[in-house]
C-alpha cells in the first residue's frame, strides 16, 4: 500500500513538472510575442527616419537596438510617410509702373472748369484752374485758333471743357471756348486758348513760362507775361536787322549815349520806345546784349548793348524800314546790336504821322 501512495505520488511530481514546464515555455512564447508586436509597429513607423539618418549610422548596423526605439509623439496613424512637398515658386508681384502725374484735360464732373487767381512769388497774381495747375498761352496761335496739334499737344495738354467755363474771384479776362474740331471744347482767355505744361506736376510750378520763347503765363486780365522780343529779319539790302516779335524794325538814336535816352516830349511821338514789363527774351541768332533803362515815368524801355531802342511810326507791317538814316541820325541795327550806318537801295523816307502827346505805346509782339 505505501509503494502504492509513493508510486503515485511520483508519478503526480511528474505530472506537475511537466505542467509547469509547459506553463513557462507558454508564458516565454507569450511574453516574445508581445515584444515583437511591441517593436514591430515603431519600427514601421519610424522607417523613414531611419532612412534619413542612414548617413551617419554604421554600415554593419541594419536597425538600432528595440529598446532604443521610442513611439514618436503624435504618430501619424497611417505609417506611410506622405512625400515632401514642394512648394510652388513664389511669384513676386507685377513690377507696377507709375504713371507720371497726368495734367488734367478734360473735366470729369458735370459743372465747367474753373479759372481761378493764384498768387506765385516769382510772377506775382497768375490765372490757374481750380486746382493751381498754371495756365499757359502759346505765341503761334491766333486768337479763336490753336496752332498746337499732334505732338505740340503731348506736351501742353489744352486746358478741354464739356461745359464752358467759370472765372472766379476778380478775373477780368474773358473767359469763353473755342472748338478744337474733334467735338471737344478748349477754353480760350481773351480769344486765346490755354495749356497746361507737362512739366508742372503740383500746384503752383511755372516751368513752362518762357519755353521755347513761345509759352507764357496769364496775368489777371487776360494778358501774357511776354517779355520783348528781339528777333531777327534779312532786309533786302542790308541784311540781317534786329526787329521786334512781330518782325518789326528797330532802330538806335545816334544822340543818345549809353543807358540813357534823349528822345522825350514830340520825339516820342515819331519815335516811339520798345517798352517792357516782363523784360527781355532773344531769338534767333541774335548776339547783342538785351537789357533796359527806366525812362522818367518809370516804364522799361529795352536796349541792346546798353542803347535804347525804338520803333518808327510810319513802320506799319513786317518789313518796313523806313526809318533807316532818317536825319542821319537814326539807324537800323545789326545781329551784334550794333548801328547799320549805311544807305539802304531805294531807303524811302516817309513823313511820320503824329502821335497825340502824352500817349504811351506799348506794342506787342504776337510770339514769333
Amino acid at each position: 500500500m505505501t509503494e502504492l501512495i509513493i508510486g503515485t505520488q511520483r508519478k503526480l511530481t511528474g505530472l506537475l513538472a511537466i505542467i509547469m514546464v509547459m506553463v513557462a515555455l507558454a508564458l516565454v512564447a507569450c511574453t516574445d510575442s508581445e515584444d515583437s508586436t511591441a517593436t514591430s509597429a515603431p519600427a514601421t513607423a519610424t522607417s523613414a527616419p531611419a532612412t534619413t539618418t542612414s548617413e551617419s549610422s554604421p554600415t554593419t548596423t541594419t536597425a538600432p537596438p528595440a529598446t532604443a526605439t521610442l513611439p514618436p509623439t503624435d504618430t501619424p496613424t497611417d505609417t506611410e510617410v506622405p512625400a515632401p512637398t514642394t512648394p510652388a515658386p513664389t511669384t513676386p508681384p507685377a513690377t507696377t509702373t507709375v504713371a507720371p502725374t497726368s495734367v488734367p484735360q478734360v473735366t470729369s464732373s458735370d459743372s465747367p472748369p474753373k479759372i481761378v487767381i493764384t498768387s506765385n512769388g516769382e510772377f506775382g497774381d497768375i490765372l490757374t484752374d481750380s486746382s493751381g495747375m498754371t495756365l499757359y498761352i502759346f505765341d503761334r496761335d491766333t486768337e479763336g485758333v490753336s496752332n498746337c496739334p499732334g505732338g505740340c499737344l503731348g506736351n501742353w495738354p489744352p486746358l478741354l471743357t464739356e461745359y464752358g467755363a467759370v472765372a472766379i474771384g476778380d478775373i477780368t479776362g474773358t473767359i469763353a471756348t473755342i472748338d478744337r474740331g474733334d467735338g471737344i471744347k478748349q477754353v480760350t482767355i481773351n480769344g486765346f486758348p490755354a495749356y497746361y505744361w507737362k512739366g508742372d506736376v503740383t500746384e503752383g510750378e511755372t516751368s513752362g513760362n518762357g519755353v521755347g520763347n513761345n509759352w507764357w503765363v496769364f496775368n489777371t486780365d487776360g494778358t501774357p507775361q511776354r517779355p520783348a522780343k528781339i528777333a531777327l529779319a534779312e532786309h533786302s539790302s542790308l541784311g540781317s536787322i534786329l526787329t521786334d516779335g512781330a518782325g518789326i524794325s528797330l532802330y538806335l538814336f545816334d544822340n543818345d549815349t549809353a543807358g540813357m535816352s534823349s528822345c522825350s516830349g514830340g520825339c516820342l511821338n515819331s519815335w516811339p520806345a520798345l517798352l517792357t514789363e516782363y523784360g527781355t527774351a532773344a531769338t534767333n541768332d541774335v548776339t547783342g546784349t538785351l537789357g533796359t533803362i527806366t525812362r522818367g515815368d518809370g516804364s522799361l524801355q529795352v536796349t541792346v548793348n546798353d542803347m535804347p531802342v525804338y520803333y518808327w511810326v510810319n513802320d506799319a507791317v513786317a518789313g518796313d524800314a523806313g526809318g533807316h538814316s532818317l536825319g542821319s541820325v537814326w539807324w537800323l541795327l545789326n545781329a551784334e546790336g550794333n548801328a547799320i550806318r549805311q544807305m539802304a537801295e531805294a531807303a524811302a523816307t516817309p513823313t511820320p504821322t503824329p502821335v497825340p502827346v502824352g500817349t504811351a505805346v506799348t506794342v506787342v509782339d504776337d510770339g514769333y
